[in-house]
């Protein structure tokens, strides 16, 4: 593939991904890591100003045993009167519980940037429909510019809005670049149950294909907008058939044009209602 930016004027696609991918991933990690530097230096200044002199605890000065005593004694009065200071974080001070709360900190947070770095190497970069429990949908405010990624976050705006019940499950399309693929969905039990998949790869739907188009196996295409329309009807009828009349569509984030308008507009012809 052809690449302006390259040194010898063409890259490896896979290459030309996983650089992307990389460089996407450090723009998600550079606050996280500033902050973690910051909370670093915080700690390490902390704790360096309690181990100074003004935070040292009080010396306990014990009397000289008198010098006639003997050696033995008189090393023991010398011992007594140099005792060990006492550490801010053992006489469990404020500056020493202080320090102690930012090196906590400081260890959480590079915990959470290295499980981050962790979850950027997935193939969503963060992105996820229901975040499990302390993540979000998305993982950052902005919007990388990646179509992809724009589509992710219209597909959790309207999945927030969108829910599948009994009466009324759900209608999730997804469309790739050959097929199209549809689920009816009941989100009120679990995590979700599906009762439904229609896809342009089934055997029957591709005979249907074959019959318009007229081709031997193998030559039917997929992507085009009659196609969409006759896994619509094929939508609808069985969706009839098992007793669901009334459904709710959610295009996934991608347009309503083209294939999925066309999808939507044969299933309602078929009788079903949105």
């Amino acid at each position: 593939r052809i690449c302006g930016s390259s040194q010898f004027g063409w890259r490896c696609p896979w290459l030309c991904k996983r650089s992307q991918g990389q460089r996407e991933g450090a723009m998600l990690l550079r606050p996280a890591a500033a902050a973690l530097a910051a909370l670093a230096v915080a700690a390490l200044g902390v704790n360096s100003f309690c181990r100074s002199s003004a935070f040292a605890g009080p010396v306990v000065q014990q009397p000289r045993h008198a010098l006639s005593s003997g050696s033995s004694s008189a090393l023991r009065g010398a011992a007594g009167f140099a005792a060990p200071r006492a550490s801010p974080q053992a006489s469990g001070s404020f500056a020493g519980c202080l320090a102690t709360a930012i090196g906590a900190a400081a260890a959480v947070a590079a915990a959470r940037v290295v499980a981050r770095m962790a979850h950027m190497s997935e193939k969503q970069m963060g992105y996820r429909i229901k975040g499990a429990p302390g993540r979000p949908g998305s993982p950052t405010t902005w919007t990388p510019k990646i179509r992809w990624c724009k589509r992710f976050k219209k597909r959790i705006k309207i999945r927030r809005k969108t829910m599948g019940t009994c009466a009324r499950p759900r209608v999730a399309v997804f469309k790739s670049l050959q097929h199209m693929h549809v689920n009816v969905v009941d989100d009120t039990i679990g995590s979700g149950v599906t009762l439904l998949t229609l896809t342009t790869k089934q055997k029957p739907i591709l005979e249907q294909i074959r019959q318009v188009q007229n081709c031997k196996e193998g030559e039917e295409i997929t992507n085009l907008i009659f196609s969409a329309e006759i896994l619509g009807k094929e939508l609808a009828k069985q969706c009839l058939e098992k007793g669901i009349t009334m459904i709710t569509y959610d295009r996934g984030g991608f347009k309503y044009a083209g294939r999925v308008q066309a999808l939507a507009e044969a299933a309602r012809s078929g009788g079903l209602q949105f």
